[in-house]
Parts: structure tokens; sequence; C-alpha cells
């Protein structure tokens, strides 16, 4: 059989400058890129407008496909929809200090919250100090302590007096009190002297002596101590009484801001209680303007500990956020608690908790590369566990390895309502859907992209449309035609099909800039063909060192390949090796063995089995 040669015209599909009807992409529109992933931003746009549980995306397609940009731009549109996001802060604990409570307000309001609380503390210390140091203050202070002191007088009075009735003499030494009997009003008997006495007389003064100790001893022991603490009750709530007039008009003054926000009135009458509570307390600690490091949940009352910490703050105008997380660490999703060493001790508190990728796309959108993601340790399983659950808990990786020595923060949990779009390959996408079982609940919508299109006039004008677009947008000179159909053709080389268009817009937009270099270069007011020939000639250049070798190889005669003559079972071919961001082919020798077999059919896999027909 006489096979006819290919002529070299026939191996590729050369688009014609003239039948794209222009001279210059300066005389067309541009075309979105949307027309070569219709199905893929259809599916994106059902992802985004569907509210509920396990409706995350999952992004499939090529790397240079454009993935990011698109999703960017959908994204985009979807922001000024739905329930605008709200602002989270973490706060003190007044019930119990390790466990610091979320306060839950509108979009906008965080910032004016922290900014009141600041301003509250700073004014707080000078308020606590001008009324313990207030005349009137001290003045009923020392009257308290006057009419103890006069209490306690009148009752060694009372009993001194009783004493001497009985004949004893109630003595104050550098000791404490002693009951002596006495000779006359004046003086006290001496021991010689009460000797001397009739014994049922020195019997009648030991037993009185003795009744009167007793009751000396319940004064000191009972009466004194009480009517001490009685004292300190009354000293600390006359201090209360003070400051509270002072610290109750001043959050009055935050009040009316905040009346329509429950827990944040709740959270300033706590305030206000726990500031009356440890008047004294926060008198005698460290200035407000001190550091916040002595801060600690279980260290010194400082009024630090009234101070807003602003989690995660929104735009007043309801637009809901979109994160990018570029390195998705457990803690950069989850959030993190940082600690400070004082006193050789790691400390923490409420105020050093930050916040994770999760915490600012609430209400709005994360998306993240899926390579990176699963490539972090526990970064999966942790963002798999906030979504299940729908509430986002701060985990440190010490924690979950088991290693933390000391008593951690444990902040309430983040009520969790955002959408997550993973970005990924194909194969990455199907291996999660096999061997994970919780990957399709979470992530129920796939966008799979385009590689490449089917090359028609319909479609060769439109990317015609897309590559001036995309010119335009990186504010590059005008393309001519003919340097158009060049990428065109170009474009359908990266496809590896003539009847086809290659949809990695990356690639595009390189050798657009590079070819823009070129086109400066020359002084070109546009891009011309031979600026896209040589950014395309430059670009092989760059990859072709490889090539460069195997022909080398070939001519020193390393690599024998026979180009006359026959050989039975031998003909010669091509491999094309993809290399980075080009390929190139090089000739091989495809070989053919033929043997006696045993009658089956074999293929290049296996032995066919072949049934037996039976008799019926």
């Amino acid at each position: 059989m006489h096979v006819a040669p290919l002529p070299p015209e026939r191996l590729r599909t050369v688009c014609d400058p003239s039948s794209l009807g222009f001279s210059s992409t300066a005389e067309i529109d541009d075309a979105d890129v949307g027309f070569i992933h219709a199905r893929a931003i259809g599916a994106i746009r059902l992802g985004l407008d569907i509210e509920g549980p396990g409706y995350n995306l999952f992004v499939l397609g090529d790397t240079g496909s454009g993935r990011h940009d698109i999703v960017a731009r959908l994204q985009e549109n979807q922001r000024h929809r739905g329930a605008p996001p709200a602002d989270w802060c973490y706060v003190w604990n007044f019930a119990q200090a390790s466990q610091p409570r979320l306060l839950r307000l509108p979009c906008g309001r965080g910032a004016g919250f922290r900014s009141d609380m600041e301003r509250f503390v700073e004014e707080l210390m000078p308020a606590i100090g001008a009324v313990f140091e207030s005349d009137d203050y001290r003045n009923r202070i020392e009257a308290l302590q006057e009419d103890a002191k006069q209490r306690e007088e009148a009752a060694l009075r009372t009993l001194g007096d009783e004493a001497q009735k009985l004949g004893i003499a109630l003595l104050r030494t550098p000791h404490g009190f002693a009951f002596l009997p006495m000779k006359d009003a004046e003086s006290t008997l001496s021991q010689d002297e009460f000797e001397k006495l009739p014994e049922a007389r020195q019997k009648e003064l030991g037993d009185n002596i003795k009744l009167l100790h007793e009751r000396m001893h319940r004064l000191m022991g009972g009466d004194f101590p009480r009517w001490r603490r009685e004292l300190q009750n009354r000293i600390r709530d006359a201090g209360r009484d003070a400051l509270g007039v002072t610290v109750r008009h001043m959050i009055e003054e935050l009040k009316p801001a905040y009346a329509d926000l429950p827990e944040v009135s709740a959270h300033l009458d706590a305030v206000l209680q726990d500031i009356i509570a440890s008047g004294e307390s926060l008198h005698a600690a460290p200035h407000a303007d001190e550091d916040a490091d002595t801060v600690t949940y279980s260290g010194t009352i400082t009024v630090q500990r009234y101070l807003v910490n602003l989690l995660v703050e929104n735009p007043a105008d309801g637009t809901r956020p979109v994160v990018c997380e570029d390195h998705p660490t457990l803690q950069n999703l989850v959030g993190r608690i940082d600690h400070l060493v004082h006193m050789g001790t790691l400390v923490s508190n409420f105020t050093l908790i930050r916040a994770g990728a999760l915490h600012r796309a609430n209400g709005g959108f994360l998306v993240v590369d899926a390579v990176k993601l699963l490539s972090q340790p526990f970064a999966w399983e942790g963002l798999k566990r906030a979504l299940k659950s729908g509430r986002l808990r701060i985990e440190s990786l010490s924690e979950l390895i088991g290693v933390t020595g000391s008593v951690q923060l444990e902040p309430e949990p983040l009520p969790l309502d955002l959408k997550v779009i993973l970005i990924g390959e194909r194969l990455i996408y199907y291996l999660l859907t096999q061997y994970d079982p919780e990957f399709a609940p979470l992530f129920r919508i796939n966008a799979d992209m385009e590689s490449e299109i089917v090359r028609t006039q319909e479609n060769t004008a439109a990317y015609a449309r897309l590559i001036a677009g995309r010119a335009r947008h990186e504010a590059l000179p005008p393309l001519s035609a003919a340097a158009v159909a060049r990428l065109i053709d170009d474009a359908a080389r990266q496809a590896g099909d003539a009847e086809r268009l290659s949809a990695r817009t990356q690639a595009l937009d390189d050798r657009l800039r590079e070819a823009a270099r070129f086109a400066t270069a020359a002084g070109s007011p546009q891009i011309e063909r031979e600026h896209v020939e040589a950014a395309l000639t430059a670009h092989r250049q760059r990859h072709e060192r490889i090539r460069l070798h195997y022909q080398q190889e070939i001519q020193r005669g390393q690599l024998l390949v026979d180009t006359d003559g026959e050989h039975v079972g031998q003909v010669n071919g091509l491999a094309v090796i993809p290399l980075g961001e080009d390929s190139f082919a090089h000739p091989v020798r495809i070989t053919a063995t033929v043997r006696v077999g045993e009658g089956e059919v074999i293929d290049i896999e296996r032995e066919a089995v072949r049934s037996t027909p039976r008799a019926c």
C-alpha cells in the first residue's frame, strides 16, 4: 500500500487575520473569559446563591486557567448581597476568667465600642483616685473609725467601772490589760498586802478577777474582732457607695449608644458591679497606663480587664468580607492565643486572642488553595471540624498534640456562617471524593473549569475579543489582526489540537506582556505579529536547553536514530516531553516482538479469557 506524504501545511491550521474582521483590537469590544467557562461559572453562582450547610465550593481546573480571577469577580458581585456580617469582640468574663465572653455587634460598631471602653478605662483610674481622696469620703471614713474607737473604749470603760465596784482596778500595760485588787481609789494592793487579807477576801477578789478576765477575753477575742470586721464592711460599703455614684454616672453615659444591644448593656452592668465590688483593689492596683502584661485571668485586678478585644471588624456599609488565605496553617485558619512572659511564667489574657482567616471571613467568603491547605499539619481536619459544627473554636497545636503544661484560655466559640471555596487540581478533588467520606457533604458544589474550547468561527472571534480585553486590562498597546491571529495559533498549539484553543489565560497574559515589551523597544504604537513572534521565540529559547541536548546527542551518535532502510518490527516515532511551561519531542525507536502463542488472544495488559462454546 502506498501512503501519500502529509504536506507541512497540513500539520496545523493557520488563522487568517482577514477573517477576524478588524485591523486592530482598538476597534473591537472586550470579551469576558466567562464564555470559555460557562458551565463552571454557572456552578459557582449556584454555590454562592444557596444558603445552607455544606454548600461550599471546590473549583477544579488547570493551573493558569484564571480560576482565582473568575472566583474573585463572582464573589465581588455577591459581597453586597445577603445579610451584613457582624463585628465580634472578646471581653472579660467576670464569672469565669479563663473563659472570655464573645459579644456580637452590628457591622461597623465594634470599633466604636472598643474606643468607648478605652476612653472609659483611661478616665476610670483618675475617677477612682478622686473618690478615695475626696474630703467627703475621708471624713466619712474617719467618722466610722472614730465611732468604732469610741465603741471599744466605752466597752473597756464599762468593764473598768464594774471592776472598780468590785474593788478591782483595770490597768493598761505595755503587754495588754491587767486586773489588780485596789487598796484605795488611787492605788492597788501589793503582793504582801494581798496575802495579809483574810482568806475569804482573797478568794472573793480572786473569783472576781477570774470573771473579769473572762469578760475581757470575750471582748478581745470576740466582740472587738467582730466590731472591726463590721468597721471594714462599713468602710468597704462607704467606698462602694462613693465609687458607685461616680462610676454609675460614667456607665450611664455609655449605655444610650448601645441600648439596642442587650448583650453589650449586660456587659456594661457587669463592669459596673465589678468596679463597685473591687473598688479598694482597683485603687491599690497598677495605673491604667501601665503595660497590660500583668493582666492575667489569675493575677492582679487591674482596670485593663474592662477593655475590649475587637476580634473582627467589618465596614459599616455591610459589605461581606472576602478573605484569601495564602498560608493556611491551623493557627492562621482558626486563630491563636498569644502568650507573654511575666516573672518567668507564660501568661495570657483575652486581649491576646488573635483572629484567624475563618474569623475574618465569617459572614462572607474564604478562598484557599487546596494543595496549600492539605500540606499543613492539622489544618484540613481543623477546617472540617469548624464547618461540621458551625462553631469556630480556637485550637492550639500544643493542645492538639498534648504537650501543654499550663492552664489555657478557653474563649467562647464563634458561630460560623461563611462560604469556603477551595481551588485545586482535578486529581486532588477526585482523591478527596474517593478517600475522605467527610469531603462530599461539606463541599457539595464542584465547578470544573475548561482546559480548552472548540475552535469554531464564533469561538475564534470571541477569543480575539478576549485577547483585546486582556491587553486593555493590563494597559498594553492594542494588537494588530496579524498579532491576534498568531496568538490564536499559539493557543491551538498549547491545546495540542488544531481544532481546539487552550483556555490557559495566564500563558496568554505572559505572551501579551512580553510582546508589548518588544513593541515598546521597537517604538511601535501597537503590537504587531513580529513582536508576538519575538515573544514566542524568546519563550522557546528559555526552555530549549534539554531539547538542544537531545539533538546534540543524536548528532554525536550517542542516540542512534536510523532514517534510511527498513527493519522488521521497528519504526521511528516521536515522544513528547512536557517540561515546565513548554514541551518538545524527540525521536524514539518503537519495536514489536512476535512469538508463538498458545492460541489465546493477548492484549498489552493481560491475557484475555476466551470462552469456549458449549453444546446445548
